[in-house]
């Protein structure tokens, strides 16, 4: 990418910003569906999310690792870990309490709540201090603190020079959790969205070239003619497969499964990274493309927004006969949801800005 740090920056702030606000709006009743869930094709904003998140990674903690050492590397990486434990700690102790009053108010369960949060309360927190409970919308976190509890060691073996075994590796695993599917945790406690053997794809694949990045070798941004076609044609097949435009070269079943999200199936990956090579080719060539301040808000403060989005669905799904009667009330859980992710980044900001005064 062309231009200043602070602007490349700034660009993929905006990035992560804009998949936090396709990922929440997806959550929740609205009328946006049609164009935020699988605009692109066998593209969700997972995806975006979790590739986008390893980048980052990757490139800040690289440059610490560069400036500060090894030791101050890991620290920091751990300290990350331990903040993303901390907030699914956090935003699962809200969620229990609210679940808890909801069905002693109402003999009912919330929208979205796990039955055993009232069925076993105990067993339920336990099995949520170890991150073995993962309701619905809890998925994405324990992984990434996984990840950044490992991403030291990663980093390690970027320095020495060998990031494609650790792609290989990745692949490697990759192509296991997709074609070996073992047992999986009981229903009570997970909804199964993201098995960490398939999910680690996209973030180790984007801590590589946040680490490439870092060390100026941005030889993956170049705009080249014939990867620019291939990846577009790439796209436009997918996005005109996904959405019944055409017929599908495959039998339905076997299209299914290579499209898979939950297992990223191999033609969702070859759709997801004809993608980002096209989006990190506008960005290299338009210096001002997804430098969009609202987005990258958001994106700066990507953890309590996260948070709030979890808090504010369940609350949402609560009140059905408020928030998707009709389509006046999924406008009202749209707006309902993005302000209160707007919020609590600004709420965060604030926190920042005393902490460092």
């Amino acid at each position: 990418m062309s231009a200043s740090t602070a602007t490349r920056e700034v660009r993929i702030d905006a990035l992560r910003g804009l998949f936090l606000v396709l990922m929440a709006v997806n959550h929740v009743p609205s009328e946006l569906h049609p164009w935020t869930d699988h605009s692109l094709g066998f593209f969700s904003s997972a995806e975006g999310f979790f590739f986008l998140s390893g980048l980052l990674a990757g490139r800040v903690y690289t440059r610490r690792w560069e400036r500060d050492g090894a030791a101050v590397a890991r620290r920091a990486a751990w300290r990350r870990a331990g903040a993303i434990y901390l907030a699914q700690g956090l935003t699962l102790a809200v969620v229990f309490g609210w679940t808890l009053v909801w069905h002693g108010v109402t003999g009912a369960l919330p929208g979205h709540a796990a039955p055993i949060i009232v069925e076993r309360p105990f067993f339920a927190a336990g099995a949520a201090l170890v991150l073995g409970l993962q309701p619905a919308l809890f998925d994405i976190l324990p992984i990434y603190a996984a990840f950044m509890l490992l991403l030291p060691g990663l980093l390690a073996i970027y320095a020495r020079g060998w990031q494609a075994l650790v792609l290989a590796a990745s692949v490697g695993i990759w192509l296991g959790g997709y074609f070996w599917r073992g047992p999986i945790m009981p229903d009570e406690l997970a909804t199964h969205a993201f098995p960490w053997a398939v999910w680690q794809l996209p973030l180790v694949v984007g801590s590589v070239c946040g680490n490439l990045w870092a060390r100026g070798r941005t030889g993956f941004f170049a705009v080249r003619a014939p990867m620019v076609i291939g990846a577009g044609l790439i796209c436009a097949g997918c996005f005109l497969i996904r959405h019944a435009y055409v017929p599908p070269p495959v039998p339905i079943p076997l299209l299914e499964s290579l499209s898979s999200k939950n297992f990223l199936g191999p033609l969702r990956v070859l759709n997801v990274a004809a993608a980002f090579y096209l989006i990190l080719c506008a960005a290299t060539r338009w210096s001002g493309f997804m430098r969009v301040p609202p987005l990258a808000f958001l994106g700066r403060h990507t953890l309590p927004v996260f948070c709030a989005h979890i808090v504010a669905a369940y609350g949402i799904y609560a009140f059905p006969a408020t928030f998707d009667s009709g389509p006046a009330a999924r406008w009202l859980s749209t707006f309902t949801i993005l302000g209160v992710m707007f919020a609590a980044a600004a709420l965060h900001a604030e926190w920042r800005k005393s902490a460092q005064s």
